[in-house]
């Protein structure tokens, strides 16, 4: 997970599973994460959008700390 910190400036890090909401795209943002992949948890969602734009809310907020 702290990978993150040891990629060459001018590589974006993604995070890649287990995305489940707000909590965790905050958990990447402060890893160093910039980017990433967000599939199953907005399949089972019943509100996608609301999720998406919750957990983008959360890494932004993280992010800018």
């Amino acid at each position: 997970a702290a990978l993150a910190q040891h990629l060459p400036d001018g590589f974006v890090g993604v995070f890649e599973s287990g995305l489940g909401g707000p909590e965790d795209s905050r958990l990447a943002a402060k890893l160093g994460y910039r980017a990433a992949l967000v599939g199953s948890a907005l399949v089972r969602s019943d509100a996608p959008s609301d999720l998406i734009s919750s957990m983008l809310e959360s890494a932004r907020d993280e992010a800018g700390r």
